[in-house]
């Protein structure tokens, strides 16, 4: 009888912890037996702060081009959506034909036909880094009197 309460006991004492003690701080039973949440990485603490880094925390950074691709000069309109990190940000574009800019979201014009790989790197206060690049397409001109008969 002794050895079967024992084991009883255990076997409560097991399921016990597997139900309630591995739940990964998401929930935990209350005082009346009902569940109440608890923080997650993904949640705010009581102080209204995460407890740890989520994904939203990262320095993004989205660089986009209009237009792509066209003939000379082109002239085209650079966007970079940045997301996450903290501080202020640093901004350098690339535009892949020796010249840059600092400017968020600036205007270049490519003067002569190529492929050209432009790309745009983001810091901020804390070191984070992060960088996207973009192809902008400068095609040769037409020469006159093709085309049209």
């Amino acid at each position: 009888m002794r050895k079967a309460l024992s084991v009883g006991l255990s076997m409560g004492f097991l399921m016990g912890f597997l139900l309630f003690g591995c739940t990964r701080g998401e929930e935990k039973p209350g005082a009346g037996g009902e569940a109440t949440p608890q923080p997650t990485a993904s949640q705010p603490s009581a102080t209204g702060s995460p407890e740890s880094e989520t994904e939203a925390d990262f320095l993004m950074v989205f660089a986009d081009a209009e237009p792509e691709e066209g003939a000379p000069p082109l002239q085209v309109k650079f966007t970079a959506e940045i997301s996450g990190g903290s501080g202020q940000k640093k901004v350098v574009w690339d535009f892949g034909d020796g010249t840059s800019s600092s400017e968020v979201n600036p205007v270049h014009v490519y003067e002569k036909p190529g492929t050209y790989l432009a790309t745009v790197q983001v810091s901020d206060s804390t070191g984070d880094e992060d960088d996207d690049d973009v192809e902008v397409i400068v095609e040769e001109p037409e020469e006159e009197g093709q085309g049209a008969e």
